[in-house]
């Protein structure tokens, strides 16, 4: 399992996001289906999109270790847009 999923629907500050092997993980900068730059996530065969700038650094921070907290992963700057 990619993430541990539960039925509450808003992230935490004190949640723990939790990505098994993240060095099998890998982020790049790729222009999406409008045309906008997106940062994309390839994890196996999975993929997570982030579209919206204000979550590169949450996704780049969620790709980088196997255990975080959620307000670690918001409250720095991404690589691409710092």
């Amino acid at each position: 399992m990619l993430f541990a999923l539960c039925t509450r629907q808003t992230l935490k500050a004190t949640d723990e996001l939790l990505l098994p092997h993240h060095k099998r993980a890998f982020t790049q900068y790729l222009p999406g289906d409008s045309g906008e730059l997106e940062l994309q996530i390839f994890y196996g065969d999975k993929e997570i999109s982030f579209d919206e700038p204000e979550l590169f650094a949450f996704g780049e921070e969620l790709a980088m270790k196997t255990l975080s907290l959620a307000a670690a992963c918001v409250h720095r700057p991404c690589r691409q847009h710092s």
